[in-house]
């Protein structure tokens, strides 16, 4: 006879445990609000293009994101990652979110208002692997095993005198396996990258530590395609839209300005120490300035315009990880 001790471990996480066996008390998880910090930041279209290939760098919007678990008892199991544009001025969402909620009944839930969610990191893996096959490197190496199998099995036409199996023994035994080594498959680190580093459902941050992880965010779900390409090479100008007007390579986005302010760029210009005024004046009352007045136009449509009004959100569930079971006799 001998006891056998079961204990589930939920989530990978250490079981609290004393000396003789018995589960310790543990504290009742925090909340998420409470105890999680985030730190986001965009990722350049360059890096992503390094990192993913061109086709993902043109799909999706990457953000990189640093979730630290402050708390001491239990860890995070992350459950949706989201960016929320609901105050962006152009999402077009409008304010009913609460008289909605209260109309769904106890056993429904549904999708927030102006709420993106990341894809997954399995849904970026099945693109990378369906675009590798329409690559030109893997148009080239299929064309060289086609046009070696071809001549190998048409090698009999030309007779044993002729150097035909000697051309398609060279061709397969070196020229292709140089042409591999010339221009490597960068497939595999890519899947690699995608699934350390890419947002995964229910993963877990163990307390007191903190990990990184990346949300792809589809483009198309933003911008124009004209907007897109301008957010592809400057996306500064999507954040720090002022900087539109004085970049004067990018006269679409100085335009768009205009267009959502009503007035033309040289009038908006023409604003801008106005704005740096009345951004320097201590008066608490600053906003009744002429200055303020003055640039009121501008800064509004700055506010407008201005991808900083987007958040990235993080939903989970704070767990403690000790449970006992009962032992178990034979």
């Amino acid at each position: 006879m001998h006891r056998l001790s079961l204990l589930i471990v939920l989530s990978g996480f250490l079981c609290a445990q004393s000396p003789s066996g018995a589960p310790l008390a543990v504290t009742a998880p925090q909340s998420v609000k409470a105890m999680v910090d985030l730190q986001a930041v965009l990722m350049p279209y360059s890096v992503n293009r390094d990192l993913f290939g061109k086709y993902i760098a043109d799909t999706y919007a990457v953000v990189f994101l640093s979730v630290g678990n402050r708390s001491r008892e239990a860890g995070l199991v992350l459950e949706g990652l989201s960016l929320d544009y609901s105050n962006w001025a152009l999402s077009g969402v409008a304010s009913q979110e609460e008289a909605f909620a209260r109309s769904l009944e106890s056993f429904q839930a549904s999708t927030q208002v102006g709420r993106v969610s990341s894809v997954e990191y399995r849904i970026v893996r099945a693109q990378l692997e369906e675009q590798d096959t329409k690559t030109a490197r893997s148009w080239a190496i299929r064309f060289l095993e086609y046009a070696s199998s071809a001549m190998g099995s048409t090698g009999f036409l030309f007779g044993p005198a002729t150097n035909a199996p000697r051309y398609v023994g060279a061709l397969t035994g070196v020229g292709i396996p140089g042409f591999e080594k010339f221009w490597p498959d960068a497939l595999i680190p890519k899947l690699n990258r995608v699934s350390d580093l890419a947002y995964h459902s229910n993963r877990i941050i163990p307390r007191e530590s903190s990990d990184i992880m990346l949300g792809f965010f589809p483009l198309e779900r933003f911008l124009t395609p004209s907007l897109k390409s301008i957010y592809v090479k400057r996306p500064a100008l999507f954040f720090n839209t002022g900087l539109a007007l004085i970049d004067n390579q990018n006269p679409k986005v100085g335009r768009l300005l205009a267009l959502v302010a009503g007035q033309d760029v040289s009038a908006l210009q023409r604003q801008i120490p106005a704005m740096l005024e009345c951004r320097a004046n201590a008066n608490p009352d600053r906003e009744s300035t002429a200055a303020c007045e003055t640039s009121r136009p501008l800064r509004n449509v700055l506010v407008a315009t201005s991808l900083n009004t987007i958040r990235v959100v993080v939903n989970g569930s704070m767990v403690v990880a000790a449970v006992a079971a009962p032992a178990i006799s034979q």
